[in-house]
């Protein structure tokens, strides 16, 4: 940094070596960025005044510049102008979100005005050394989709720069003039407050509107209605308390074959003397001289209550497994260069920027420009 003395005709960078010298150690791409509009301020003044001790001081300051570029030229943000434009843009935009944050919740006090002035320098520094003209942004290589994306920006920075000025401005004449700062947006959080629990305290009392009915008419009345007994054999729970009372017959469904009343439930089991080893197998290894066997006939459905019901296979056919659903794999089409990974860098780079801003669409098209460039299909 400059040891010399700032010389009064350079007051209009004071505040912009100050930012540069505080951030020095803590975020060394936004400290030279500072010193470098610093610079750009400076050489108006040198052109139009001949006092040795301004030009000594200015040119004093360049050479800082210099060096200090020197010193970051291995820092990654510093590899391109997009990925310092971007750094820089958001670092500005947190001091801004900061000291906006507190104005609106009603808890501005003199360290949020000094906040809002240095929201505004920052946001004036992104604009004074990222914001090129047409020449440079071509000069450089950017297309006309970065150009437009740039100037937005820019014009939104020019705006935040005036609020960011003229809040500081007002909560600063409140503390001079022992007033709250706060009462007025106090008085709007307030009043948005009672708007809200006026807004609902009409819907829960007003009726649906038409074509939605409420939420207890929702709710099957189930007070009519009778409770099916289990089906029978095998089940957790019996249908009566009284074991000896007769056992109600199995309850159809058009779901399942209809059984005969004589057969006998299948959990139950015969008598020992009826146990013995089949006369002769069958393809099922069923025995057919059994007296409780009955051959099976064919098997009726209700087709029109069997949606969306699989019917197992017949015996000895097992259906093959499906076939793997194919994986879409992005199949790199030719030999990347280092022109298109610097390229692909690029438009990755502005996808993070645009999220920033919550641009979603933006940020998908810069990525599949991206991936574009590298050959992905």
């Amino acid at each position: 940094m400059a040891a010399a003395p700032l010389p009064p005709a350079m007051k209009t960078v004071t505040q912009f070596i100050k930012h540069s010298t505080e951030l020095r150690i803590a975020d060394p791409v936004v400290s030279y960025y500072c010193l470098e509009y610093a610079v750009q301020l400076s050489i108006p003044i040198v052109r139009a005044t001949t006092d040795p001790e301004v030009r000594s001081y200015v040119f004093s300051l360049m050479d800082d510049v210099e060096s200090f570029r020197a010193q970051l030229a291995e820092n990654p943000i510093m590899s391109s102008k997009p990925t310092s434009r971007t750094h820089f843009l958001a670092f500005a935009l947190r001091v801004f979100a900061t000291a906006d944050n507190e104005e609106r919740s009603a808890r501005a006090s003199p360290k949020t005005a000094t906040t809002f002035l240095a929201a505004s320098r920052f946001l004036e520094v992104w604009r004074g050394c990222f914001l090129d003209t047409d020449e440079q942004a071509e000069a450089e290589g950017e297309d006309e989709v970065e150009r437009v994306q740039t100037l937005a920006v820019g014009r939104d920075c020019a705006e935040k720069i005036k609020y960011a000025k003229y809040q500081a401005a007002r909560i600063l004449r409140c503390i001079k003039t022992k007033t709250d700062p706060n009462i007025e947006r106090r008085a709007e959080l307030e009043a948005e407050q009672k708007q809200v629990e006026a807004e609902v305290e009409e819907m829960a009392s007003s009726p649906p509107p038409p074509g939605i009915e409420p939420e207890d008419s929702l709710v099957p009345d189930l007070s009519d209605r009778t409770i099916s007994p289990p089906i029978q054999g095998g089940g957790y729970y019996s249908t009566t308390d009284d074991p000896s009372a007769p056992s109600a017959p199995p309850a159809q469904s058009s779901y399942f074959p209809n059984v005969p009343p004589s057969a006998p439930n299948r959990y139950d089991s015969p008598p020992d003397s009826e146990l013995r080893a089949p006369s002769h197998p069958t393809p099922h290894g069923i025995d057919e001289t059994n007296p409780h066997f009955s051959p099976p006939g064919p098997t009726t459905y209700d087709t029109t209550h069997t949606a969306g019901i699989i019917h197992s296979p017949a015996h000895g056919s097992i259906p093959p497994p499906p076939a793997p659903v194919p994986v879409r794999e992005e199949v790199i089409s030719k030999e990347v260069t280092e022109d298109d990974m610097q390229h692909a860098r690029k438009h990755a780079r502005f996808a993070i920027s645009a999220l920033e801003y919550e641009d979603v669409e933006t940020a998908i098209a810069e990525l599949r420009r991206g991936l574009a460039v590298l050959g992905a299909r």
